[in-house]
């Protein structure tokens, strides 16, 4: 089995092809960040794929880590590897962060198990612990450092991750491993290949909710127009707002388009929560995305972004807008619905799903203003 494995869920972003029946990489790449993977892990597969010599249609599995990390390097690395698995129609494995780190101790003499506490910030880690062999020996969990401490071996442990520096003093039978801190996706597809592939994408493990601060107030969020020097942290808000998201160079050539209009949702720190994409050709107007991160949903960002972006193409010139959605994305639909929005119509299995079928798209439409003057 040929194996192609990402990560991108830590500060890290890495690419892997790994030859199960030689237990050989064949060619792998690593690059600590701490954001942009949403921009480098496309580049970094067609690298690793044209220095393994393999075709994409010679992979047999994909693999990625599905956490925990942080909220957007998961999204991202799991929504490219779902895309890969539609595209090639080959099975996925999800592999967590604890067990790669755990992973990277390949020197255990002495049979020691292996303690994985990753930084969660604020005191907190994630912690597991695993044998020597890898099994896992209780459940991974987000707690206080103190309660990761009361949960290794009595015996002696190697201790390992961005979170073991900080155990210093608080369990005496603790050994500083010196592996790397971080997953590598190498040995994220080796571990792959003694894992059972599932038809189904693996779901992120989340161990506490995403986020370091409450949502801003709905009153210091500001809708303005954004321009293709901002696509990347688009690129990075569509990444965890979908499961199949653009990448960052589709959604700029998007904005550099005729008749293009982008609008984000930012808040008072210049962070954008939400965003929508829209052409205007003639006198209709069609709506190419609209993306509002999940933290962020049910606070009428939603809303504000349509009635923006409907003003705007009116005085463009536009007298009709359009949308497509998901048959099954009942929320969207009443959203849009709310917004002045009727069905029109109708497309046969538009949309592909994560399961490998597909779901037909509604198409909906309304009426602009006719405005004053064009712009």
């Amino acid at each position: 089995m040929k194996i192609l494995a990402v990560d991108t869920a830590l500060a890290a972003c890495s690419a892997a092809v790994y030859n199960a029946e030689r237990q050989k990489v064949l060619a792998a790449a690593f690059q600590p960040m701490a954001t942009g993977q949403a921009e480098a892990i496309g580049p970094m597969v067609r690298g690793v794929m044209e220095n393994s010599g393999m075709a994409f249609s010679s992979i047999d599995g994909i693999a990625a880590t599905v956490g925990p990390g942080t909220f957007t390097g998961m999204r991202i690395g799991l929504a490219f590897a779902r895309g890969l698995k539609l595209a090639l129609g080959v099975p996925m494995f999800g592999i967590t962060t604890l067990k790669a780190i755990a992973a990277n101790v390949t020197s255990n003499p002495g049979a020691r198990s292996i303690a994985v506490l990753i930084d969660a910030r604020r005191g907190n880690v994630y912690s597991q612990v695993f044998s020597a062999k890898l099994d896992p020996l209780n459940e991974p969990l987000a707690h206080s450092l103190a309660e990761a401490a009361a949960r290794l071996p009595a015996d002696e442990c190697w201790i390992i991750g961005s979170g073991a520096d900080l155990l210093a003093g608080e369990h005496r039978n603790s050994i500083r491993s010196q592996a790397s801190d971080l997953p590598h996706a190498s040995v994220v597809a080796a571990l792959a290949a003694h894992e059972r592939p599932s038809e189904i994408p693996p779901p992120p493990l989340y161990l506490r909710p995403p986020g370091a601060s409450l949502p801003p107030r709905s009153d210091s969020i500001v809708i303005r127009r954004v321009n293709a020097e901002e696509a990347e942290s688009l690129g990075s808000l569509h990444a965890i707002s979908f499961d199949n998201p653009w990448d960052v160079d589709s959604i700029r050539k998007l904005m550099g388009m005729g008749g293009a209009l982008a609008i984000a949702a930012m808040s008072h720190l210049g962070k954008p929560l939400g965003f929508l994409l829209a052409r205007v050709a003639a006198d209709e107007a069609e709506i190419l995305t609209l993306a509002v991160a999940p933290l962020y949903r049910r606070r009428r960002i939603g809303s504000r972004l349509l009635a923006g972006a409907a003003d705007m193409l009116a005085a463009a010139g536009a007298r009709r807008l359009h949308i497509e959605v998901a048959q099954s994305n009942i929320p969207a639909t009443r959203l849009y619905e709310t917004a002045g929005f009727a069905v029109s119509g109708s497309r046969r299995n538009y949309y592909a799903k994560s399961d490998g079928t597909y779901e037909d798209a509604v198409l909906m439409s309304r009426s602009l203003p006719i405005a004053e003057h064009g712009v």
